[in-house]
């Protein structure tokens, strides 16, 4: 009996429990405070650091938001100019074959001449 007592006292002694008497009380009979609620429920870094992801998040997805903004108007702006660079080539293209004409033109007229003028020399 004197030997169970001892290793009684040694577990005693030499054991613990993770769970506090406060654990065990009844909520009815006093309300916790907010500071017990949050020093025993959840951690204070671990509420700032849920925090600080959410304000993470939501300055994620305004800075997303505002860059397809821009790449919208950039997709807009140069499709504009995209249409204007095949008008103006169309023109170009356009303006170049009247000019090749009128070369051609003249080229044909020119050889006329010189037929005309050397078989006037003869």
């Amino acid at each position: 009996m004197k030997l169970e007592k001892e290793e009684e006292d040694i577990e005693k002694k030499y054991s613990f429990s993770l769970v506090t008497d406060h654990q065990f009380r009844d909520p009815k009979d006093s309300p916790m405070s907010i500071d017990e609620l949050l020093d025993r429920r959840v951690p204070l870094a671990l509420v700032a650091a849920v925090f600080l992801q959410a304000a993470t998040v939501v300055w994620w997805a305004a800075t997303k938001d505002s860059d397809d903004h821009f790449q919208q108007q950039r997709i807009t702006s140069l499709e504009k100019e995209v249409a204007q660079t095949k008008d103006g080539q169309s023109q170009m293209i356009e303006r170049l074959a009247r000019i090749e004409e009128r070369v051609n033109a003249e080229l044909f007229l020119l050889d006329r001449l010189e037929k005309q003028w050397g078989a006037s020399k003869k």
